[in-house]
C-alpha cells in the first residue's frame, strides 16, 4: 500500500529538498573561497582594504584613520566593528594572509547564516500558512548564484543582506521588537537604508498603529534612537550629519538622474551575448523583477493585509532601485555590490507575488500549481550547485593573486619610511604596509575637501609628508555608454604614458564631489617614475600602473 502525501506535508518535503540543495551549494561556494584565502588569495575589492587598514590603525592608535593621521568616518559602522573585533582576536600585526582569511571566513559564516535564516523563515511561514514562504526560498537563488561575486568581496554586503532578510521576515510576520532591532542594525550596516528601507516601514508602522497595531511604537523608537545617535556622533565630531563617504557618493535628496545605467547592461549584452544579461547581477534584472512582481500582484488581486504587505515590499524594492538611478554622484558603472539588496528584495517580491497569483488560478489540480514555484526554485538550486561544482577545484587551488603581486613588487622598491598618495589605494596600503594617503576622499575627511576646493592639493601632499604618488593610467575611457568619463579618473586617461616612457609629462589631479571642482595639477615626467608595470586590458582599456617620486 502506498502512503499518500498530504498537503500539510508538502512544505516539509520542500524544506528538506531545498535544505539539502542549499547545503550542498553553500559548501561548493564557501570551501574554495575560504581555502584560497588561507593563502592570501581573495576576490576582495579595493574598498575592502580600506576597512582592513583602518581597523588595524584603530587598534594601534585608538582613532579611526586610514592613513594613520587624519581621522575618518567614511565607512559603514557595523562592518567596521566586525573587522575591528576580528583583528582584536587575531592581532593587528598578524600575518596579512591571516587577516584575509579571517575576513573571508566571517563573510562565509554570514552567508551561511543567511541561507539558514532563509530556510528557517520558509518553515516558519509554511507552518503558519503564510503566503511568504516562496520568497524565502527564492532568496537562496540570489545568495548562492554562481554568477554573483558580491558575497565574496569582503565588504558589508553579506551582512546587510542577512539583516535585510530578518527585517523583511519581522515585517511580514508582525514581529515588532525584532523589526526595530533588525532595522537599527541594518541602518548601521548600510546607512542609506534609513531612507530606502526604514522610511517606508516606519510609515507603514505609523499607519498600523493608528489602526490598533500593538507594539509598533517600540520598533519605531528603537530605530529612531539608533539613527539620531549616529547622526549626533557625526555632528559632534565633524559638524556634518552624514559620513564623508556618503557626502561624496550620494546626492540625496537632490535628484541626479542616471538613466544611462540602464543602457550599460544592454550594451554589454550586445557585445558578449544576451545570455550575459541574465548571468550577471544588473539593474535591468532588478527593475524587471519589480515590474514582474507588480504585474503579478495586479493579476492576483490579493486583499487586506496580504495586499498591503506585498505593496510595501514592492515599494522597498522600487526605492532601492530608484536610489541607484536618482542619487548617485559618480558617473562610473554601478558596483555590483550595490545591487545585492535591490536584487534580494525584488526577487522575494516577485516570488511571493507569483505564489499568490498561482493560488488565484482555478485548476483541477490546485496542489500542483501551488507547488510549482517551489519546484522551480529547487531545480534552479540544483543548476547552481552544478555550476559551482564545475569550477570547484580550480577555485579551491588558487594560490596566486596578481593584484597582491603588483603591490608586493611596489613595496620592494619603496623605502620603509615612504608615504604614498593616490586614489583607490586600499590594497596598496594593505600589502605594502606603508603610510598611504587616500586622495579620492571617501576614506579621508571633510577638511581634505577644503584643500581641493582651494586648489591646494600640492600643499596638502607636502603637509602630509608624501614622497610618492601612485596611479593607474588608461589609454581610453572606461565607459560602455555615452556618459562622460568619471571626473575622479579623468587624469588617468593618458594614452602616451600607458605604452612607454616616451611621453613628455603626466598631469595628476583629483576631483571634489563635495564642491564639484577639480584640484590644482601636479606635473610628473618619465624621470620621476620609480615603478612601472603594464597590466594589459582592464575593462576595455590598456592599463599601466605607475609610481612617481613626489618632491613637492
Amino acid at each position: 500500500m502506498t502512503a499518500s502525501v498530504t498537503p500539510r506535508s508538502h512544505w516539509r518535503i520542500a524544506a528538506a529538498v531545498a535544505g539539502l540543495l542549499a547545503a550542498l551549494t553553500l559548501f561548493l561556494v564557501a570551501y574554495p573561497s575560504v581555502r584560497a584565502s588561507w593563502f592570501g588569495v581573495s576576490q576582495f575589492q579595493d574598498d575592502t582594504f580600506y576597512y582592513l587598514v583602518t581597523a588595524r590603525n584603530f587598534l594601534r592608535l585608538g582613532v579611526f584613520t586610514f592613513d594613520g593621521s587624519n581621522p575618518t568616518n567614511g565607512f559603514q559602522p557595523l562592518w567596521m566593528g566586525a573587522v575591528v573585533t576580528l583583528f582584536k582576536l587575531t592581532g593587528p600585526d598578524s600575518a596579512l594572509n591571516l587577516q584575509i582569511f579571517a575576513v573571508n571566513a566571517l563573510e562565509k559564516l554570514l552567508l551561511g547564516a543567511a541561507v539558514v535564516v532563509s530556510l528557517a523563515c520558509y518553515v516558519y511561514s509554511s507552518r503558519r500558512n503564510q503566503p511568504w514562504a516562496t520568497g524565502y526560498l527564492a532568496l537562496l537563488l540570489v545568495l548562492l548564484c554562481p554568477f554573483y561575486f558580491v558575497f565574496d568581496q569582503g565588504m558589508e554586503t553579506t551582512l546587510a543582506v542577512l539583516l535585510l532578510l530578518i527585517v523583511i521576515h519581522a515585517f511580514l510576520s508582525d514581529l515588532y521588537l525584532l523589526l526595530g532591532i533588525s532595522l537599527a542594525l541594518l541602518f548601521l550596516a548600510r546607512l542609506d537604508t534609513a531612507v530606502f528601507v526604514a522610511a517606508p516601514l516606519v510609515a507603514w508602522m505609523v499607519v498600523k498603529r493608528r489602526h490598533g497595531g500593538k507594539h509598533c511604537w517600540l520598533a519605531i523608537a528603537i530605530f529612531m534612537i539608533t539613527f539620531f545617535a549616529y547622526v549626533g556622533v557625526n555632528l559632534a565630531n565633524t559638524g556634518h550629519a552624514v559620513p564623508i563617504s556618503g557626502a561624496l557618493r550620494s546626492s540625496f535628496p537632490v535628484i541626479r538622474w542616471q538613466g544611462a545605467f540602464f543602457i550599460e547592461p544592454i550594451t554589454l549584452a550586445r557585445m558578449f551575448g544576451w545570455v550575459s544579461l541574465l548571468r550577471g547581477i544588473n539593474i535591468v534584472e532588478c527593475a524587471g523583477l519589480v515590474i514582474l512582481g507588480l504585474g503579478l500582484t495586479a493579476f492576483a488581486r490579493p486583499a487586506g493585509d496580504i495586499r498591503n504587505k506585498l505593496l510595501v515590499l514592492g515599494t522597498i524594492a522600487t526605492l532601492l532601485v530608484a536610489n541607484l538611478l536618482m542619487f548617485q554622484k559618480w558617473e562610473k558603472s554601478i558596483d555590483p555590490r550595490y545591487l545585492a539588496m535591490p536584487m534580494s528584495v525584488a526577487t522575494m517580491f516577485a516570488a511571493n507575488a507569483f505564489a499568490v497569483a498561482m493560488q488565484r488560478i482555478k485548476s483541477p489540480v490546485p496542489a500542483v500549481l501551488n507547488a510549482l514555484p517551489v519546484a522551480v526554485i529547487c531545480v534552479l538550486l540544483l543548476a547552481e550547485a552544478e555550476a559551482h561544482g564545475s569550477r570547484f577545484h580550480a577555485y579551491a587551488d588558487r594560490r596566486e593573486d596578481p593584484i597582491r603581486q603588483i603591490f608586493l613588487e611596489i613595496g620592494s622598491v619603496l623605502p620603509r619610511d615612504a608615504v604614498v598618495a593616490g586614489t583607490d589605494v586600499g590594497a596598496l596600503a594593505f600589502w605594502t604596509r606603508r603610510r598611504v594617503i587616500n586622495l579620492d576622499g571617501v576614506i579621508n575627511n571633510f577638511e581634505y575637501q577644503e584643500y581641493l576646493r582651494a586648489g591646494r592639493l600640492r600643499e596638502y601632499l607636502r603637509e602630509q609628508g608624501v614622497t610618492f604618488l601612485a596611479t593607474a593610467l588608461w589609454d581610453r575611457e572606461q565607459t560602455y555608454t555615452r556618459r562622460p568619463i568619471e571626473p575622479m579618473y579623468r587624469q588617468v586617461l593618458d594614452p602616451a604614458a600607458v605604452h612607454g616612457v616616451g611621453y613628455a609629462k603626466h598631469e595628476f589631479f583629483v576631483y571634489s564631489y563635495l564642491y564639484g571642482v577639480y584640484s590644482d595639477r601636479i606635473t610628473f615626467t618619465p624621470r620621476d617614475e620609480v615603478y612601472r608595470k603594464f597590466l594589459g586590458k582592464n575593462g576595455i582599456a590598456d592599463t599601466t600602473y605607475v609610481v612617481y617620486r613626489f618632491t613637492g
